[in-house]
């Protein structure tokens, strides 16, 4: 510790040069590496601890260095660029030896326990009592902490943390969506996309009767905006026919069913549908301002033919709701059974094995049409009996493999009798 302290007093002989005292100190446990330092040794040893350093060359004369080099060491902070000759690279003035080196520890006291108050690092403090810094380091007298950086919104005080990002868009989804449940709204996380140029010269009849945030809605990506749009026009079918051209409004829902029934992948979004068509059978669609000649025309191509193929759809769930919506339409006085019959009677498409139960489910609405409206000429909105029994025998014969479809022509055949 002294040879580390005193570069030029070495320690010969197993502790030359230092007191008595001291070495029982360190045999007795008690010894503070500390107080190995120049004024530990007899004013009239020095010159024999001089001596002592002879056999390795002269010594050096210690240069003087900054009060804060003195204080590193004093903490005890290991060799470093402080301990070094010359000024230690700082700059700074000479000063006294004896100066900054702490009392010596007398072990028959007791130490104090309580620890040394922290160095408070001001720059300015630091400046002004040990002199000036590095080149290069020097800070103003009234600098502060730096600005904080507006543009960056994570650069804010510790505590607060980046601003919460806002997922909703400002768009009117309670006014748009109003009277829709409060639990899909919450649900609705983004707003509609912008319609494309294709979209806005289709959907013409429905920005006019809708509104232009309806419409995006029922053109949006997310089902949920979809589901939501249906539920609205369902809610709002009676007002609308109220308030709009009752063709145009024709026309404009007839989109959205056509596009419900042919394109829609979400069963959610196709049984919204359904109801919507539900409600506007008995409705809408037969009241006295809606011509037979303009609304079947609308719903002619391609929704009938999508509808009817759903009737064979995996899930059961779509195939009832289908079945409810053509009951509906052959019960509407604009529609009637002999149009939705038409579609029924159609062959399946060629080079495709029909399933059985798409088969069974055309069967037994007609069968219902037969048992509900009769047949012609006893009453003139029943059945065709030379076009139901015809084509009842042909799926017997072509898809009679299975026993359910055998079953269901037979039964047609049977009602038509």
């Amino acid at each position: 510790s002294a040879r580390r302290r005193h570069p030029g007093v070495e320690d010969v002989g197993g502790g030359a040069g230092v007191q008595p005292r001291q070495r029982s100190d360190r045999a007795a446990g008690g010894y503070d590496r500390r107080a190995a330092s120049r004024q530990d040794v007899a004013p009239e040893d020095q010159g024999d601890v001089r001596a002592s350093g002879s056999g390795f060359g002269a010594p050096r004369q210690r240069a003087e260095q900054p009060p804060f080099a003195s204080r590193s060491r004093e903490m005890d902070m290991g060799p470093g660029p402080q301990d070094t000759l010359g000024d230690g690279g700082f700059g700074g003035a000479p000063y006294e030896d004896s100066a900054g080196l702490p009392p010596r520890f007398d072990p028959g006291q007791p130490r104090d326990a309580s620890p040394p108050p922290p160095v408070q690092f001001s720059p300015v403090a630091n400046q002004e009592q040990f002199g000036a810094p590095p080149r290069g380091m020097e800070l103003p007298r009234d600098s502060g902490p730096p600005p904080m950086n507006e543009a960056n919104p994570f650069d804010q005080p510790m505590g607060q943390g980046p601003p919460e990002a806002d997922d909703v868009d400002d768009w009117p989804a309670q006014e748009t969506l109003k009277g829709v449940p409060e639990a899909v709204i919450v649900e609705l996380t983004k707003a509609p996309e912008e319609l494309t140029a294709a979209v806005l010269k289709d959907a013409q009849p429905q920005i006019n009767c809708f509104g232009e945030w309806l419409t995006r809605c029922l053109y949006a990506k997310a089902w949920n905006l979809r589901d939501a749009a249906i539920q609205k026009l369902a809610l709002d079918a009676d007002a609308l026919a109220s308030q709009h051209d009752p063709r145009e409004l024709v026309a404009a829902f007839a989109l959205v069913l056509k596009r419900a029934a042919g394109t829609e992948k979400i069963a959610q979004v196709f049984l919204t549908s359904q109801n919507l068509l539900h409600v506007l059978a008995p409705g809408f669609f037969s009241s006295s301002s809606i011509r037979r000649a303009d609304l079947q025309p609308a719903i002619d191509n391609p929704l009938m033919p999508a509808l009817v193929d759903k009737l064979g759809d995996a899930n059961a769930r779509c195939r009832d709701a289908v079945r409810d919506s053509l009951t509906a339409l052959s019960r509407c006085p604009n529609v009637g059974p002999q149009f939705v019959a038409a579609f029924l009677l159609r062959p399946f498409k060629k080079n495709v094995k029909a399933p059985p139960r798409a088969l069974v489910g055309r069967l037994s609405l007609l069968n219902d049409f037969v048992n509900s409206v009769g047949l012609m000429p006893a009453n003139p909105n029943g059945m065709e009996l030379e076009k139901v029994v015809p084509v009842a025998m042909n799926w017997f014969t072509t898809y009679g493999s299975a026993a359910e479809g055998r079953t269901a022509a037979l039964t047609l055949v049977g009602s038509c009798f």
